[in-house]
């Protein structure tokens, strides 16, 4: 890269840091007060819309009145809102009519659309801004180009005209020329649409770029998808690379594909942006053998469509700290929630090392919105607590009164495997209402101990380790009135079909989760277009 160009961003982001991070250490010396601050100019903001007369968002003085005027809602409650909003053009929801719709998946089978309105998006690239000084400021990503996978900022538009997409293509197609230029992948790539072919173009570029010092995405299984299409069309691409740079195709050739560490294919690699906790652990634990030792692992922080919540702030931690001025946040204690209680509380009254359901309220129109997300609690930055994401809170079934969590299945699974899920990473439990047992359909080949593992034999080990962490599985076995966890092992590259098939159905890629706990009647895909089992 251009050595002036680097220095201007390297000065532009200093700028930025100067500015923001020690307004954000401020505001979490007293994040009762931010955060009062911050909903009441929400609540000003939008005080004159339909839902806010309704709801009597002018005479709200706190946090306890607004619990009291408004009830928590799920994005069924307020489809009706925007719809009416986006049909008659009239201030419904926000006082700004919305710019982008950020597409997702619905429980409904619809699709959610996530208004962003101009003020949303600035609070987003603050957050974006938060995040790049604090990469910059630590790390020598500066050096060379960035490999960043997410989704493009238009995807297609509406009835009425407004587009949909991705707050984050926006903010990228938004910024200077000058750091435009850093990123390698574009948004024509980003837009895609057959995943084969937009991985194999993904990885040309990459390929092609020796001086790669960042690569980011939502999900770390993005990168091991960008590491089978380089292995898997090796030699085809570095013909393509050989018409670009001759002289990096010959460097390349000397790497064994079936081998192919990412800090040889990029020897200046300084970090890796990505989710880190909950079900995205188990990708990385997967990508961690074929990452350079010296890149740092930055967290990406609490970030869905419908918020940027946190950044974190230094690489390698997972206890980010809240976006104070841009989202008011409510939490209710994950045991409280899942009895049926519903005790709210502010940030300032966590506490360190307990988990909590979250509800949001944002500057484009959702109030009191329930995320279904499960954060914890793992310290505090100056009087604020910081979060990590624990799991989605549908990751939790039931059947015979076991309640079993998403985390405790992964934590058995990699107890089992000696630290990481055995198999090829992909797995799915299914609770099984009628049958009153769980399908454990996990990808193979399954070794475990260095030595195949049969199907009895892996749901034997798994289901000993899940009894060891809850109890009330265990008692529930030990009962019979569960029955014992069926494995069946599926055959390479079911958990790309499966991928594919949420994706196609609507749920974005850059952001995809697999829910690796579901009942087997709300599974979103129909597991015999997976792998054909006679069940499904």
């Amino acid at each position: 890269m251009n050595r002036v160009a680097g220095l201007a961003a390297k000065a532009a982001l200093a700028y930025h840091r100067r500015r923001l991070w020690p307004l954000l250490r401020t505001r979490a010396g007293d994040p009762a007060s931010a955060q009062r601050r911050t909903l009441l100019g929400i609540l000003d903001q939008h005080a004159s819309t339909s839902f806010g007369r309704a709801h009597s968002f002018a005479e709200v003085r706190d946090g306890g009145d607004y619990a009291a005027a408004v009830p928590v809602h799920d994005y069924e409650d307020l489809r009706p809102f925007i719809a009416e909003q986006q049909r008659t053009g009239e201030s419904v929801l926000t006082d700004e009519a919305p710019i982008l719709f950020a597409r997702t998946s619905g429980t409904t089978g619809q699709p959610k659309d996530i208004p962003v309105t101009a003020s949303g998006l600035r609070r987003q690239a603050k957050a974006q801004r938060l995040l790049a000084t604090m990469i910059t400021r630590s790390t020598r990503v500066l050096g060379g180009r960035f490999l960043t996978v997410g989704s493009p900022a238009i995807e297609g538009h509406l009835p009425s005209g407004t587009p949909y997409g991705s707050a984050s293509g926006m903010i990228l197609d938004a910024m200077p020329a000058l750091m435009r230029r850093r990123y390698l992948i574009t948004q024509e790539i980003s837009a895609v649409t057959d995943h084969d072919e937009r991985y194999r173009a993904i990885a040309l570029e990459g390929l092609a770029e020796r001086e790669v010092t960042a690569i980011g995405s939502a999900n770390p299984s993005t990168f091991l998808r960008i590491r089978d299409a380089m292995r898997d069309d090796w030699e085809s691409l570095l013909v393509d690379v050989g018409r670009r740079r001759l002289t990096r195709a010959r460097e390349l050739s000397r790497l064994d594909p079936h081998q192919l560490h990412l800090g040889d294919v990029w020897p200046d690699l300084a970090t890796i942006t990505t989710w880190t906790g909950g079900s995205c652990a188990v990708a990385l634990d997967r990508l961690r053998p074929w990452l350079p030792p010296t890149a740092e692992l930055v967290e990406l922080g609490y970030t869905a469509s419908e918020l940027r919540g946190t950044v974190a702030p230094a690489p390698g931690r997972a206890d980010c700290v809240p976006l104070l001025d841009d989202v008011y946040f409510e939490f209710v204690a994950r045991s409280t929630w899942e009895d049926g209680g519903s005790d709210f509380q502010g940030l300032e009254s966590l506490e360190v090392g307990a988990q909590y359901y979250v509800f949001i309220t944002t500057v484009d129109g959702l109030y009191r919105y329930d995320m279904n997300d499960i954060l914890e609690v793992v310290g505090r930055y100056e009087e604020t607590p910081t979060l990590a994401f624990v799991q989605k809170g549908r990751g939790v079934t039931t059947i015979t009164g076991e309640k079993l969590y998403e985390s405790q299945l992964i934590d058995a699974l990699r107890a089992v495997g000696s630290g990481s899920v055995p198999g090829a990473g992909f797995f799915l439990a299914l609770a099984d209402r009628e049958r009153s047992t769980y399908d454990l359909y996990i990808e193979g080949p399954v070794y475990v101990d260095g030595s195949r593992a049969s199907e009895s034999e892996l749901a034997i080990r798994v289901d000993d380790e899940i009894s060891h962490r809850s109890v009330e599985y265990q008692a529930k076995r030990a009962s019979k009135r569960l029955g014992p966890i069926e494995v069946h092992e599926l055959t390479p590259g079911a958990g790309d079909r499966y991928r594919e098939t949420c994706v196609a159905r609507g749920q974005r890629e850059a952001q995809f989760k697999i829910l690796h706990l579901q009942y087997r009647d709300q599974c979103p895909v129909p597991m015999a277009a997976i792998i054909g089992d006679k069940r499904s």
